[in-house]
């Protein structure tokens, strides 16, 4: 019986260490997302910019 107990404690512990690792990935993912999002706010927002000057709408 004690053995099983183990056995279950360790599986938690596996278990848990899985999603630790899920959720890193996750955050990791979203924090990507959120750079690239930035820069192409970024992008467009200079090629912008570069539309009003050109038509000579100035900054």
């Amino acid at each position: 019986m004690f053995e099983m107990m183990e056995l279950g404690i360790e599986m938690q512990k596996a278990v848990r260490e899985v999603q630790l690792k899920q959720l890193d990935a996750a955050s990791e993912a979203l924090d990507a997302m959120q750079r690239g999002a930035a820069e192409t706010m970024q992008r467009q927002a200079r090629a912008w910019n570069r539309w009003r000057r050109f038509w000579g709408g100035g900054e």
